[in-house]
């Protein structure tokens, strides 16, 4: 995580201080989810392969941008919502208003040179 802070992902800072003051935990796999990660596709990337172990074998659910992943989960039945449903659910249930859910989708865009699929679903 440090070293994606040096390389200027500074969004991540806010997660090291919680590791800091322990409001965030890092969890190692156990022997047997290390063991599961051999049947996942290898087209997943390391962080997707053990969140969605994790999420499997603990029943967590599981937030991620990739649509692979997301569909791997959802065929699986592993809990899973994609950005959209998430930033959804933001302005859905009243934690950010319509506006403030607009603007972070303009700043993750920005910053990640990144393409928010389905945009408008997210408002509809």
């Amino acid at each position: 995580m440090m070293d994606a802070i040096r390389l200027g992902y500074s969004f991540l800072e806010v997660g090291s201080e919680m590791i800091q003051n322990g409001r965030l935990q890092i969890v190692p796999l156990t022997p047997a989810e290390i063991t599961a990660r051999q049947a996942l596709p290898l087209s997943f990337g390391t962080g997707d392969t053990e969140c969605v172990i994790i999420c499997e074998t603990r029943g967590n659910t599981l937030l991620t941008n990739e649509r692979r992943v997301c569909n791997f989960c959802r065929t699986a039945g592993i809990a899973v919502f994609d950005l959209p449903q998430l930033l959804r659910a933001l302005w859905g249930n009243g934690i950010l208003s319509e506006q403030h859910v607009r603007h972070l989708v303009d700043e993750m865009e920005a910053a990640e040179s990144m393409v928010i699929r389905n945009k408008e679903s997210i408002f509809s």
